[in-house]
């Protein structure tokens, strides 16, 4: 049921540069979350030696994968022709990252939260401004057609 009103509303209504990249019907899953997401896992099962470099990086993709995933929603909601809210959500991933890292001398252990929302805000702006660029493409071209 829900996919027949789907394709209704996009007959009716199709994929213009002013619509929503949750309702641009490919382009709104977050494939670079979730690739580096399993990327990380991989690499942390295959080197079960916490002190190597590959299990860190596969730690930090991990992470990076999973606070991109939640801290990517509001960027469904803009619409294709709005881009410069994902750059402005990168530097503000960049800020929240680097001044709540200047605090990380074990005292405030709480603040390490925060370095998780800066680090997918800026894994999330990235991913999001490469689909909405692509999406947009798409669009202008259906729209020429």
């Amino acid at each position: 049921m829900f996919l027949n009103s789907y394709e209704k509303h996009n007959d009716a209504n199709p994929v213009t540069i002013n619509s929503k990249l949750y309702r641009v019907k490919w382009w709104n899953l977050p494939l670079l979350e979730f690739a580096s997401f399993v990327v990380g896992l991989v690499l942390e099962l295959s080197n079960p030696e916490i002190l190597s470099n590959l299990h860190r990086l596969g730690v930090f993709l991990n992470i990076a994968g999973f606070s991109g995933l939640i801290a990517g929603i509001p960027l469904l909601f803009v619409p294709l022709r709005v881009r410069w809210v994902d750059f402005c959500y990168i530097g503000s991933g960049l800020l929240v990252f680097f001044y709540f890292g200047s605090f990380l001398d074990g005292s405030y252990i709480f603040l390490n939260l925060f370095l998780l929302l800066g680090l997918g805000m800026i894994v999330s702006g990235f991913s999001y401004s490469l689909r909405r660029t692509l999406a947009l493409h798409f669009a202008i071209k259906r729209q020429e057609d």
